[in-house]
């Protein structure tokens, strides 16, 4: 049989993740590859942009997640939801302090 032609192509995934790393650090969070629910619908041959959409989509979404994760580690106070909930609310005792720039 003949061999298939890899679907992803892992330099431009890496290109994608730290290209909207370097971004999302200085600008608000973007989906710069195009509407992945588009990629979804046609999800049973999709082209390698609509696959490039589909992952920056799910890199979005992770970056948001452990961005709020890293700005809540600077907080004296957190306070944790769940459903609409307070879950806990407490000092936190393990502050990341930024370093002063010389």
């Amino acid at each position: 049989s003949e061999p298939c032609s890899p679907m992803i192509d892992v330099p431009s995934v890496n290109l994608l993740h730290t290209s909207t790393v370097a971004r999302w650090h200085t600008q608000p969070v973007d989906h710069p590859y195009g509407d992945p629910q588009e990629a979804l619908a046609n999800s049973s041959d999709p082209s390698p942009e609509q696959v490039l959409s589909i992952i920056c989509q799910q890199h979005q979404f992770n970056y948001l997640l452990w961005h709020e994760e890293d700005i809540a580690r600077h907080a004296h106070r957190i306070v944790r939801l769940r459903d609409g909930l307070v879950e806990s609310d407490g000092l936190n005792n393990d502050i990341i302090r930024l370093k002063a720039k010389a």
